[in-house]
């Protein structure tokens, strides 16, 4: 008797999720140092603006993708949250310090946006708006 090869959409979500996380991670980076504008840059074959467009098709799959993650694997996640309430607790407090650091631009949570605007920048002022240079020469001498 022959059987029936079935799907498993639980790994397919779950590999297609580590995927989808790794490629956001690789074109986060890469956007984190692009400068912006036509610079006729090109990592891996790729231009600044193709890196944008995969960065936000890959976000857009991960929100797809999260919700049916969390369908699957709704039970483990309920029973890891009540075993490890200490460490989820925590967790949740980090997010809350890096969220409100972030939103009200205190260092260290403004570090890596300066850096990436000193990294993208650095000279190519002819490139930057005076304003923005004005701005980011003013935030460095804090």
């Amino acid at each position: 008797m022959a059987t029936k090869n079935k799907i498993s959409w639980k790994p397919i979500i779950s590999f297609s999720l580590f995927f989808t996380a790794f490629f956001i991670a690789l074109s986060g980076l890469l956007l984190y140092v692009i400068p912006h504008g036509n610079s006729g840059w090109t990592i891996l074959g790729l231009s600044g603006h193709q890196w944008r467009s995969l960065h936000i098709c890959f976000g857009l799959l991960m929100i797809a993708l999260f919700p049916i993650h969390l369908f699957f694997n709704w039970v483990i996640l309920k029973s890891n949250i009540k075993r490890f309430r200490h460490a989820f607790m925590i967790t949740i407090l980090l997010c809350a310090i890096i969220i409100s650091g972030a939103a009200a631009d205190l260092p260290p949570f403004s570090w890596p946006a300066e850096i990436s605007h000193w990294i993208k920048h650095e000279g190519d002022y002819k490139n930057t708006d005076k304003a923005n240079m004005r701005h980011f020469k003013r935030k460095n001498r804090r």
